[in-house]
């Protein structure tokens, strides 16, 4: 007794060693061979980390794992990765290790895999591998290897995602959280394959267009395996999209390298909010707390061939009637909803696809909507036909569904839209072949938001849409205050969508009063420069009775604006403002690597001198003599400057010219000609008043540059030329051409010590006085000197002398900005002949249809 338990636990002892001996022997073995057969068989690359063999963990069966393995394609799909599998593991039959039979595989799990499949554009696709003849040394091959049974019971999939691309068809499927397991014997001929499928997130598109984004699948399948004749029958399955669940019975045979099916669809259990959980948003969101209710039927038939040139003979219908949808909190329902579509191939292409949609009809507090429509030749040349026609009470339709934020709308809303034709036609600008027409017509909109300063009212507006145009056949609106009447057109509307065509338009606005300043941003947020859009050459002819921006008030402006080529032009505004008129012309340009830029030339009439330099900065900064003179100015003035990202002027760039007629200007308390007027004690310099004054300035470099000019101050003549800069300095030279007779040694002995002689002796000569002020407005320094004493009145102050003292180079720059000026000029003349004749032309017969 004793020696038969020594025996039993010697035999234990050495069956428990081998279970741990057995794999290490076998492991290598195992690797070389998975390694090889792959290399052999497939037309791919096979890697992984490890391998490994265990007779413990499913004893009595062995287990193999792999870790990390990863398949990378071979031609034609050089590069890309097939499969990452962070983790095999497989059941092996211990008596077909051991022993000389085939390799039993009884179980497969994968774990997390990873699966990229793709069909190219030639039709062959990613995952066919597996080389279709054996290489010529299979023989050899054959003589120190196992071949594979996989006598599977069992496979799993955990955790898995995959990714679906048809370039050729434009489908793309991406699945995450695929969990899928199936059971049955596939060493038998004939058997029962059960499966489960289970997938988190998936998501299809077809052409560019979404038709399930995330939607959560659940499947079950149970199918009838004929293994000898190619056929699987299904017997009791079902799988449910989000909360609709299809029952489909019937069979598939593969015979070649094609499949015939002959299916049934179905779906018992279907409502209407088992199809509203299709619809992404819906189903996204709040989704338990929707009721619905309706009469749904859907059923479907597939039955025919499919192969690679050929689709079955398919039909699916879906029948809604006397549906209605509302969620608990919220107090606006869908009423009478009533659906009948189908989906239907009577032929063999993809092509013979037909979708059909008889009619969609639903209400909203008594207010109806229809639409119909249908999509033909899907493949290669959709055919549209949609229609769209009913009314909405926009104030009610918000309160549907639960938004995160409710816009703040009421108004009505009446649609006749109308839409046909080819895709092709469409992308090649055919516009008199695919149509849109109808009609859109807004009543009674009141609308807030947080991106609109103020209210916008829609009292009344029509769009008219036919197969050559969009008109704009009425607008009249107010925004706060702000009133606003619009009419116009877009022409090629389809060809600028689809074809890179140009989009052109012209459009009429009228206001009586417009307040900009609510669109002023803060500071805090400044503007952005925008590129303006390519392919639009939009005419537009605004007449404004009044216009508020910032400080500025603009009456009775009127003028044209273009959009074309990227350029935004200003042509012919004319307007009162600032105590006279303004013509101007001009244009804004933005185009990226360039900084944005303006150009203006305007004419001024009259326009006041303290309320100009009160409302505009660039006169404050640039000239601040301005805020001691009293009276108007004329002339012209031409601004062409670089702006910042900000749409700011950059000041120590900005450009600007002009040519002014004063023809009367008092200048009163003007620190640096007081200075003077002291320092030669002529009080008659002091707060002067001035006639006919004709500056000329140049703007550039951060300095306002006055070119000579003579005036005269009572019987005084002077000459002024210098320069002011942004950081307040300032450089003037003035020659000043004082009568002797005027002067006496007792009242003026600083000039008899200028002069060095005694004045009194002088009766019929001009003292002539160089004065140089320098330094800064608020602390100017003022140098004087005798330039020359002449005999006579001076009646032309030394024009001459002073223009030769002109630098050479700004006459140069100012030449070469001349020269652009009346390059920017010309274009503009150009631009407004141009609107001229479209504005007779275009606006005449607005509204007659093509």
């Amino acid at each position: 007794m004793k020696k038969t338990l020594i025996v039993i636990a010697a035999l234990l002892l050495l069956l428990v060693a081998a279970l741990f001996i057995v794999p290490l022997v076998f492991e290598g073995q195992i690797k070389e061979m998975v390694k090889h057969e792959a290399n052999k068989r497939m037309a791919a690359a096979l890697d992984f980390d490890d391998i490994g063999l265990s007779l413990i963990r499913h004893f009595p069966k062995a287990t193999l794992t792999i870790d990390k393995m990863i398949i990378v394609n071979k031609e034609p799909f050089a590069g890309d990765t097939l499969l990452v599998l962070p983790e095999f593991e497989g059941t092996v039959n211990l008596g077909s290790l051991i022993g000389g039979g085939p390799l039993e595989i009884v179980s497969i799990h994968l774990i997390e895999p990873h699966m990229n499949l793709r069909v190219g554009q030639d039709g062959r696709n990613n995952w066919q591998i597996f080389a279709e003849s054996p290489p010529e040394d299979v023989s050899a091959v054959d003589a120190s290897t196992k071949p594979f049974n996989l006598a599977v019971q069992t496979y799993e999939i955990k955790d898995g995602h995959l990714s679906y691309q048809d370039e050729a068809g434009g489908v793309q499927v991406l699945v995450a959280g695929l969990r899928h397991q199936g059971h049955g014997d596939f060493s038998q001929s004939q058997f029962l394959l059960a499966t489960h499928t289970e997938i988190a997130a998936m998501t299809v598109l077809m052409q560019g267009t979404t038709y399930l984004s995330e939607a959560q699948v659940v499947a079950k399948a149970d199918i009838n395996v004929d293994l000898v004749n190619k056929k699987y029958v299904f017997a009791d399955n079902e799988i449910r999209l989000n909360d609709l669940a299809l029952a489909f019975t019937g069979w598939a045979a593969q015979r070649g390298e094609e499949v015939e099916l002959d299916l049934r669809l179905g779906a018992p259990e279907a409502d209407l909010k088992s199809l509203l959980s299709m619809i992404p948003f819906v189903y996204q969101k709040d989704f338990e707390d929707l009721s619905a209710e309706g009469q749904l039927k859907l059923a479907g038939e597939i039955k025919g061939v499919s192969s690679k040139t050929s689709l079955p003979n398919f039909d699916i219908s879906v029948n809604l009637n006397e549906g209605r949808a509302k969620y608990s909190q919220m107090p606006t329902s869908i009423d009478q909803v009533q659906m009948t579509l189908q989906i239907s191939n009577r032929g063999k292409e993809p092509d013979d696809v037909v979708v059909k949609l008889d009619s969609l009809h639903f209400e909203i507090l008594g207010k109806a909507v229809d639409i119909t429509g249908s999509v033909k030749t899907p493949l290669s040349d959709p055919l549209l036909d949609l229609n769209i026609i009913g009314s909405v009470d926009l104030g009610t339709a918000v309160n549907i569904a639960p938004l995160e934020q409710v816009p703040d709308l009421k108004g009505d809303l009446r649609s006749e839209l109308h839409l046909k034709g080819n895709l092709s036609d469409a992308e090649k600008g055919h516009a008199d072949k695919f149509s849109v027409s109808g009609v859109l017509v807004f009543t009674d909109v009141d609308y807030g938001s947080a991106q609109l300063p103020e209210r916008l009212k829609v009292s009344n507006a029509q769009i008219t849409f036919s197969p050559q145009r969009i008109t704009l056949d009425k607008l009249i609106a107010k925004v706060g205050k702000s009133d606003v009447s619009a009419n116009g057109l877009l022409e090629d509307v389809v060809g600028y969508i689809f074809a890179k065509k140009t989009l052109k338009g012209t459009l009429v606005v009228k206001s009586s009063f417009l307040d900009l300043n609510p669109w002023v941003t803060d500071e805090s947020e400044k503007l952005q420069a925008v590129e303006l859009p390519a392919g639009v050459e939009i005419l537009m002819q605004a007449d404004f009775g009044r216009v508020l921006y910032d400080n500025l008030e603009l009456a009775d402006a009127a003028g044209n604006l273009q959009l074309k080529d990227q350029i935004l032009s200003l042509l012919d505004l004319h307007t009162k403002t600032l105590g006279g008129t303004v013509v101007a012309s001009g244009n804004y340009s933005f185009i990226p690597p360039k900084r944005p830029h303006l150009f203006l030339d305007a004419k001024v009439t009259e326009l006041s001198i303290p309320t100009t330099f009160e409302k505009l900065e660039a006169v404050q900064r640039f000239a601040p003599i301005a805020h001691h003179l009293v009276g108007s100015f004329s002339g012209e003035i031409n601004i062409d400057s670089d702006l910042d990202a900000a749409l700011l002027p950059m000041w120590q760039e900005f450009f600007s010219k002009g040519q002014l007629r004063i023809p009367k200007v008092d200048l009163k308390g003007f620190a640096p000609l007081d200075m003077v007027a002291d320092n030669l004690q002529l009080a008659k310099l002091k707060n002067p008043s001035m006639h006919n004054l004709d500056p000329a300035y140049l703007i550039e470099g951060g300095r306002f540059r006055l070119k000579p000019i003579d005036f005269s101050i009572d019987n005084y003549l002077i000459t002024v030329s210098g320069s002011n800069g942004l950081d307040k300095s300032i450089d003037y030279k003035l020659t000043i051409h004082v009568p002797a007779s005027e002067l006496k040694s007792k009242t003026n002995s600083f000039i008899s010590q200028l002069v060095g002689q005694d004045i009194a002796a002088l009766t019929n000569e001009t003292i002539v006085i160089d004065v140089a002020i320098g330094g800064t407005l608020t602390s100017p320094s003022v140098k004087t000197s005798l330039a020359q004493i002449i005999k006579g009145a001076v009646t032309d102050p030394l024009k001459d002398a002073v223009t030769a003292e002109v630098d050479k180079q700004k006459l140069e720059a100012e030449k070469k900005a001349q020269e652009e000026i009346a390059k920017q000029k010309l274009e503009l003349e150009k631009k407004k002949k141009e609107a001229e004749e479209k504005i007779k032309n275009k606006l005449k017969d607005l509204f007659k249809k093509p």
